[in-house]
């Protein structure tokens, strides 16, 4: 009598066509449709995955790496995949936002919680890290960003352009690149 085994080796095409289907959750694409699959190396019962996902990883990748393992386990019990995760900056990024690496947005749905105090004292921290950073300060109500850096009484400065359109560019205080949608006179 023959004993036959299920053969468990499978070949970096398959892998690669089991976790294509995989939906990032920040992105809502599939990693076929982003093109987050970077390689795939099979070595007898081991799988590498490699991917290049975009930003912010942290939560993203757990849960991609749960669902590539589990994919290609449930096709191929014998394997043992690795999933490895690289961050990808995102190049498709044009208009006002092209060429920002990170966004941090302070935000809540009460008023007096200390949302500018977070947001200024952060700025000014990675600005002393070494970090270009920007802060925009867009509440509508009272102008606390300019207040917090003493620039309250600064307008910020603007250039006409060739097509007739303002550009307007941030005043730097403490190595912050601060722009205000308020106007301090509203402050009463």
């Amino acid at each position: 009598m023959a004993i036959f085994s299920k053969q468990s080796s499978a070949e970096p095409h398959e892998i690669r066509e089991i976790i294509n289907a995989i939906v990032d959750p920040d992105t809502q694409q599939t990693l076929e449709e982003s093109g987050s699959i970077h390689s795939v190396d099979v070595k007898g019962n081991d799988v590498l995955v490699y991917l290049n996902l975009v930003q912010p990883l942290f939560m993203a990748a757990q849960t991609i790496d749960r669902a590539c393992t589990e994919a290609i386990v449930a096709k191929y019990p014998d394997l043992k995949p690795r999933v490895y995760v690289q961050e990808r900056g995102i190049s498709e990024k044009t208009g006002s936002l092209a060429g920002v690496k990170n966004l941090i947005a302070i935000s809540s749905g009460k008023g007096g919680v200390g949302k500018s105090t977070v947001a200024a004292n952060l700025a000014v921290e990675l600005s002393l890290m070494g970090a270009k950073v920007g802060l925009i300060d867009a509440d509508i109500h009272g102008p606390s960003i300019p207040l917090l850096f003493g620039v309250q009484d600064e307008q910020l400065p603007a250039k006409k352009m060739e097509d007739g359109s303002l550009r307007g560019y941030p005043i730097v205080k403490h190595g912050v690149h601060i722009a205000s949608g308020s106007n301090p006179d509203d402050l009463t």
